[in-house]
């Protein structure tokens, strides 16, 4: 089939599904993951994606609707919001993290696997993904409360920590591009880049964009941004996604500290501007928002939802037939430790029981950072394909699984 038509097909089904889980009260991120999985059915897989191409393509727009994802994400992060709930952050993190690695451990020897690969079933299920938080908490005007600000730093950490794990294994199995003698020198010149571009190349571009069609001057500056970063940071073997989050967060900062000049440079000509000047100044004040709207547009309106339907086409049903019991046992262990893991940080934090409960069923998502450790173990023969199958569908259930309860026990607070 024409790409043209499976990109139709996958962008019909998905909002006709969305309508209908709408109407069942369920989030609407369960919709391009059902797609997901119906277009990885054997059947319709031989119809719709018989040409290789076709699924390159939708790789393709899957890793590119990540990228917008993450950041925007890290366009919306609120540094001050995330001071003030560092302290239940770490804290909900830290535990979460030590009980679902203690469970997956347990599973992993229950088993009869090796402390090795124990270990590696233990980082697998305590690895959280915000993204799939992230479209719940958006849909619900969310994302901005102290209640969300909360679950996207837990999850951020949970990232940075899952991103640290791979490049110590990619390190370790010889496959990063740089020698680790080399790790920490790179790490600073990376530092004194991101400093250079937030201190003077943005403020410079911005600046510029000014001058003419602001919106789009903006906007593609911000895509060109993440692109860089996301390859940079693909380059030094710490995945995409960081970069990404890096991006819109240097983006939102810059945009705000341009905005404060703006304001200040026209507050003594405020009176004495024409109608086309006033207009202008009113742009640029509200050029943040605006390009924050327009990501998320471009984001979920289009590009996001490939990357569900990735995840769903990456299911192989056949694999439920053989190895039941470590799939079910592997996915419990991990809802329930993220839930413990929460709970119990949160009250330690001041938090109440019943609100790290909520922000344990946020955190259960996955299917991102963990595949990504598993291929690696996997890829080195350090775990074999009845547990890196098991891993994935881990992932999958709790994606499935976790956006509908905590939409469930959101709408019922």
């Amino acid at each position: 089939m024409n790409i043209l038509y499976t990109i139709l097909l996958a962008l019909l089904l998905s909002w006709v599904f969305s309508g209908i889980l709408n109407r069942l009260k369920l989030p609407s991120v369960l919709s391009p993951l059902i797609v997901g999985i119906i277009l990885g059915l054997q059947q319709v897989k031989d119809i719709v994606l018989a040409d290789s191409i076709n699924l390159e393509v939708l790789s393709l727009f899957a890793d590119i609707g990540l990228i917008f994802l993450m950041f925007y994400v890290g366009f919306e992060l609120n540094i001050k919001q995330m001071v003030k709930t560092r302290k239940r952050s770490y804290s909900i993190s830290f535990f979460s993290a030590i009980s679902t690695l203690a469970l997956g451990f347990l599973i992993g020897k229950l088993f009869g696997f090796s402390n090795l690969v124990s270990v590696i079933l233990g980082f697998s299920i305590s690895i959280a993904n915000e993204a799939i938080a992230v479209n719940i908490l958006d849909e619900l005007g969310m994302l901005k409360s102290r209640l969300g600000s909360i679950i996207l730093t837990s999850g951020i950490i949970d990232d940075i920590v899952g991103i640290f794990l791979i490049a110590v294994v990619v390190a370790l199995t010889g496959e990063s591009n740089f020698s680790p003698i080399y790790i920490i020198p790179i790490l600073i010149l990376v530092a004194f880049l991101v400093l250079f571009v937030y201190r003077y190349l943005l403020p410079a571009l911005l600046l510029m964009a000014e001058k003419k069609n602001i919106e789009t001057n903006i906007f593609m500056i911000s895509v060109i941004m993440a692109l860089i970063f996301s390859l940079l940071s693909e380059l030094l073997g710490f995945g995409f996604i960081l970069g990404a989050l890096v991006a819109g967060f240097l983006m939102n900062n810059a945009i705000e500290e341009r905005r404060k000049v703006d304001y200040k440079e026209s507050r003594k000509d405020l009176f004495k501007m024409s109608a086309k000047e006033f207009k202008t100044l009113k742009k640029k004040m509200t050029i943040h928002d605006t390009t924050l709207n327009t990501v998320k547009t471009t984001a979920f309106g289009f590009l996001v939802p490939f990357f569900f339907i990735w995840i769903g086409l990456n299911v192989d049903l056949s694999l439920f037939i053989e190895s039941p019991l470590l799939i079910c046992a592997l996915t419990i262990a991990a809802i329930v430790g993220k839930l413990i893991g929460s709970t119990v940080g949160n009250m330690l934090a001041g938090g109440s029981s019943r609100t790290g409960f909520l922000i344990g069923w946020a955190l259960n998502g996955r299917a991102f950072v963990e595949l990504v450790f598993a291929e690696i173990a996997r890829a080195t023969n350090i775990i074999s394909s009845e547990v890196f199958s098991a891993i994935v569908f881990m992932s999958i259930l709790t994606s499935l699984i976790s956006p509908a309860v905590f939409n469930y026990l959101v709408r019922k607070k």
